[in-house]
């Protein structure tokens, strides 16, 4: 028998019934994922340059678009120096909508890419740093970058209009009930032939330390019935869909994606970890698959 703190309940029920007020009043509270920090930036591009290289994706005069980039201009901005014509960003709230000073924050890329922190990226998006700077002088103010927000559903976007789409730490904050309205509208926007790459993590964003530790029960999440976590997390930053690595694959597959890329991130349990303690959705999962933390995805519409 599953059993629950009524205490822990109680003030996830309160914190989820309040934060539309707190995030109202407090709109700069708290971290969002890269926050635009130079090394955290770095790290990421080195992440997605492994699957980008498997499927020899071209940024050669490419769309490119970024699924929730939070307070991070730079991912896309990295886009652009390694050639693609445009890369736009979209999220849920509009961060970076307005930036005035985009430019400026964007100009230490070329720091980023020439510091030997970003040499897979350079290497399998093509990315020469005197043609980079050459770029970057020509864009002068102006980069070719753009941020804007949607529903969570309807991307902005044209039919068959992006070449890649990519995005870290998104895809999990999507709403279980809107994952395939989203995915499907991710295949409208994707030309045929074209890349998306994605890293999810699946853990339990009140059991996570930066990208590479876990605290205390990171299962946790998958404790809860559904209705109960969503009256719990539903309104808060942390919430995430609790979609696992074999089931991320099955909706990917079911929207019309071929996987040709994927890696997975494993964050060993303890050795008395119980799976009855899961709902019985996740409880017939083998251990391996418990364990995946984080998953990685190269996908190509047919």
């Amino acid at each position: 028998m599953i059993r629950y703190s009524p205490r822990s309940i109680g003030l996830n029920l309160v914190k989820n019934a309040l934060a539309p007020v707190v995030v109202t009043l407090r709109p700069g509270r708290g971290a969002l994922g890269m926050d635009g920090a130079h090394g955290p930036v770095a790290n990421t591009l080195e992440w997605l340059a492994h699957p980008i290289e498997e499927l020899d994706v071209s940024f050669a005069g490419a769309q490119v678009l970024e699924l929730g980039p939070g307070r991070t201009p730079q991912v896309c901005g990295a886009a652009v120096l390694a050639g693609a014509a445009a890369a736009t960003g979209i999220d849920v709230v509009g961060y970076l909508d307005g930036e005035s000073d985009r430019a400026a924050r964007l100009a230490p890329l070329l720091d980023i890419l020439s510091s030997g922190r970003a040499d897979t990226w350079c290497r399998a998006t093509g990315t020469e740093m005197g043609e980079a700077r050459r770029r970057a002088a020509s864009f002068g103010a102006r980069w070719p970058v753009s941020f804007s927000t949607f529903d969570g559903q309807v991307l902005p976007i044209p039919d068959t209009s992006a070449d890649l789409v990519i995005s870290k730490s998104a895809l999990e904050h999507v709403p279980w009930r809107q994952v395939e309205p989203q995915l499907a509208d991710l295949y409208r926007v994707l030309r045929p032939g074209g890349v998306m790459v994605h890293i999810i993590d699946l853990r339990d964003h009140f059991h996570m330390k930066g990208d590479h530790d876990v605290t205390g029960d990171w299962l946790e999440g998958l404790r809860y019935p559904q209705k109960l976590y969503d009256a719990m997390f539903s309104n808060r930053s942390t919430n995430i869909n609790r979609l696992r690595a074999s089931e991320w694959l099955d909706v990917f597959a079911d929207a019309g994606f071929e996987t040709e890329y994927e890696e997975r991130k494993v964050f060993p349990l303890p050795d008395d970890f119980d799976p009855s303690r899961l709902q019985a959705r996740w409880q017939w999962l083998d251990r391996s698959e418990l364990e995946v933390g984080y998953l990685t995805v190269g996908l190509r519409k047919p």
